[in-house]
C-alpha cells in the first residue's frame, strides 16, 4: 500500500519506536534531553544548549545513544548560528532528534530563510554512525551551498516521519543533502542544480553499505530551477526510491528524477548497490526548460544494467509545449503504466518495455507518439499499446528494433506517412488494428526513406494495411477483423477460444524468454496448447475439455 501522508502521521508512535530503536543497541547511554516549548514556543537557547553539550563530548563513543526530544511547538532559528552555515549543528552518530507531538506539523523547526543564509541543520559525525531525525517539520532553510532544509556530511543520515518543505540551496538539494527519507512529505523546496527535493549518493563516507534514496514519501511542487538542472525531486547515483508518489514537481532533465543508472561497486568491491524505482506514482511532473525526461531521467544511459523502474504509474506528465523527449528517457521498464501523459517529442524514449500499458497519451510534434528505440537495438515485450495520439509529423506508435507479444489498437495520427509500426522494426506475435492516419485506416506501413530501412513482420495478425503494396516484409501474418477479444468495447483484449491468436504464437527459445512466465494481466503463459499472439494468453478451457474439468 502506497504511503498517505495523513494517515501515517496516526502511527507517530510506532514510528518513533522505531527512530530510538535505532540508536538503542549503542555502547553507550549519551546523553538524553527534552526541550520545553511553553506556549507552543520553543525554547531554542535549550535547544542549542543541548545540541552543544552533545557534541563537545571526547569521542564518537561517548556520544552513542545520545537523544534530544522536543516538545511540540515552533522553534524559531532567527538569530541562532550553530555552525558558520547552519542554524544547527549536529556532530554526533547513533542518535536521535526528533519532535513529541502528534505529528511532524506539531513540533517546527524554523529557518530565517535567504536574510540569514543558514541552512536549518547540519549532521556530521563518523562515517560509520546514523544520524536520525524523526517526526519534526524542518522549513525556512536557505544556503549558498548545498541542502537548504538538512545537510548530511560524514555520517549517514536518516529522516522518518518528517515534513521538509520551503527550503533553498543554490547548489544541490533544495530540501535534503543526503540521507534516508522514510515517510517522509518534501515539498515546495528549490535548488538552483540538482535534486530540488533531495540529492543522493551511492555511499556517505566509507560506510558504502548506506545507501541514500527515499522509501513511502511524498514528493510534491520542488523545483531544480537552473537551465541545465536536473532533478526537480530527486537527483543522485545509486539510490533507491520505493513506494513515492511525485506530483507537480521541475527540473530541465529529469522533471521528478535524474538518477544514474546502474550497479554500483565500491570499497574495494565489497558492497554493490543498484539503483531502482519501483511501486512509484508520477503525476503532473514535467520540464521548466527544454530537456529530456518529464518525470524520470536516466543520465548514464551506457551503464548496464540500466536504470531499472518497476511497478509505476505515469500519469498526467507532460512539457507544457517547452518541448524536449520522454516521460521516461533511457530506462528499463516493466509492470508499469503510462497514461494521459502530454510530450512535444515522444512518450517513452529509448526505454526497454516489458508487460506495461501505454494508453491514451499525446504527442504533438513532428516525432513519435512512442518511441522506443530510434536507431538502437531496445524491445517491446508482452506490451499493450493504446488510443495513444499524435498531431501532427510523421506520427507512428514504435520504432523498437525487435517486437515481441504486442498489441497496437486503436491509435490516431494527424501527420503522415507513418502508421502504427514503421521502419527498421522486426516484430513477431502481434497484434496491430483499428490504426489511423488523418481517419484513413493504416496499421503497418513501411515509407522507406531510403533504400537500407527495414520492416519485418512474423506471425502477426493485422487489419485495413497497405502493407502488401508498401513492403513485402512479411513472414507467415494474417489480415484479419475477426480477433474474438473477451470484450474489446471495455479494453479487454484477451483472446477466446476459437480466436486466430490462440496457440498460435511462435515458441523458441529467445521468445520465451522474453515475454516470461506471465501476460499483461498477470496471467500464466502458454496456457493451453502453446503461445498465444499478442500480450494476453487465453484463459478460456476449451470446449472439448470442460466435461474432463468438471
Amino acid at each position: 500500500m502506497r504511503f498517505d501522508h495523513h494517515s501515517s502521521l496516526v502511527t507517530r508512535r510506532s514510528s518513533l519506536i522505531v527512530a530510538a530503536a535505532l540508536v538503542a543497541a549503542s555502547v553507550h547511554a549519551g546523553l538524553t534531553f527534552t526541550i520545553p516549548a511553553p506556549n507552543g514556543i520553543g525554547d531554542v537557547v535549550a535547544l542549542t544548549n543541548a545540541l552543544a553539550q552533545i557534541n563537545a563530548l571526547s569521542g564518537m563513543a561517548n556520544k552513542n545513544g545520545s537523544k534530544v526530544w522536543l516538545q511540540p511547538g515552533v522553534y524559531d532559528l532567527a538569530g541562532i548560528t550553530m555552525y558558520s552555515d547552519s542554524h544547527l549543528h549536529m556532530d554526533w552518530h547513533n542518535c536521535l532528534l526528533s519532535g513529541l507531538g502528534e505529528g511532524p506539523a506539531d513540533t517546527v523547526l524554523l529557518g530565517a530563510g535567504a536574510a540569514e543564509n543558514r541552512r536549518v541543520i547540519r549532521c556530521n559525525g563518523s562515517n560509520y554512525g546514523y544520524c536520525t531525525i524523526s517526526n519534526l517539520t524542518v522549513t525556512g532553510g536557505y544556503t549558498s551551498s548545498s541542502g537548504g532544509g538538512i545537510f548530511s556530511g560524514n555520517c549517514s543520515s536518516r529522516y522518518i516521519d518528517c515534513v521538509v518543505s520551503n527550503n533553498y540551496a543554490a547548489d544541490v538539494g533544495g530540501g535534503i543533502t543526503r540521507g534516508q527519507a522514510i515517510n517522509c512529505l518534501i515539498a515546495d523546496n528549490t535548488t538552483a542544480r540538482y535534486g530540488g527535493g533531495l540529492y543522493t549518493e551511492k555511499g556517505t563516507g566509507l560506510d558504502a553499505r548506506f545507501f541514500d534514496g527515499a522509501w513511502n514519501c511524498v514528493f510534491t511542487n520542488n523545483v531544480a530551477e537552473g537551465g541545465n538542472s536536473a532533478g526537480g525531486a530527486i537527483y543522485g547515483t545509486g539510490a533507491k526510491c520505493v513506494g513515492c508518489t511525485f506530483v507537480d514537481n521541475h527540473a530541465s532533465y529529469g522533471g521528478a528524477i535524474s538518477l544514474v543508472g546502474g550497479e554500483f561497486k565500491w570499497n574495494k568491491d565489497q558492497f554493490t548497490n543498484t539503483t531502482e524505482v519501483t511501486d512509484c506514482v508520477f503525476k503532473g511532473n514535467s520540464p521548466l526548460a527544454w530537456g529530456n525526461g518529464a518525470a524520470i531521467y536516466n543520465r548514464n544511459k551506457e551503464m548496464p544494467p540500466r536504470l531499472a523502474v518497476t511497478g509505476c504509474e505515469f500519469i498526467g506528465n507532460n512539457d507544457n509545449d517547452i518541448g524536449g523527449y520522454g516521460v521516461t528517457f533511457e530506462c528499463d521498464i516493466s509492470n508499469s503504466v503510462f497514461r494521459a501523459n502530454y510530450r512535444q517529442s515522444y512518450i517513452v524514449y529509448h526505454c526497454n518495455l516489458t508487460r506495461c500499458l501505454v494508453e491514451d497519451n499525446t504527442n504533438n510534434y513532428s516525432g513519435l507518439a512512442i518511441d522506443v528505440g530510434s536507431g538502437h537495438a531496445y524491445t517491446n515485450a508482452n506490451c499493450l499499446f493504446l488510443r495513444n495520439m499524435c498531431l501532427g509529423g510523421n506520427g507512428r506508435v514504435s520504432q523498437a528494433k525487435t517486437l515481441v507479444n504486442c498489441n497496437y489498437i486503436n491509435h490516431s495520427f494527424a501527420g503522415y506517412n507513418y502508421g502504427a509500426i514503421t521502419t527498421d522494426c522486426k516484430l513477431w506475435n502481434c497484434i496491430i488494428t483499428g490504426n489511423k492516419i488523418s481517419g484513413v485506416a493504416r496499421d503497418v506501413r513501411a515509407y522507406l526513406m531510403d533504400q537500407t530501412a527495414t520492416l519485418v513482420l512474423t506471425n502477426c495478425l493485422f487489419t485495413a494495411s497497405d502493407v502488401a503494396v508498401v513492403y513485402p516484409g512479411l513472414g507467415n501474418c494474417q489480415i484479419t477483423s475477426k480477433f474474438k477479444f473477451a470484450d474489446a468495447a471495455n479494453d479487454d483484449y484477451t483472446p477466446l477460444t476459437g480466436s486466430p491468436c490462440t496457440d498460435k504464437g511462435l515458441q523458441s527459445d529467445w521468445i520465451l524468454r522474453l515475454v516470461g512466465d506471465r501476460d499483461l494481466a498477470g496471467h500464466r503463459r502458454v496456457f493451453g496448447d502453446g503461445l498465444d499472439i499478442g500480450a494476453f494468453e487465453c484463459q478460456d478451457i476449451p470446449p472439448a475439455l470442460r466435461l474432463i474439468v468438471r
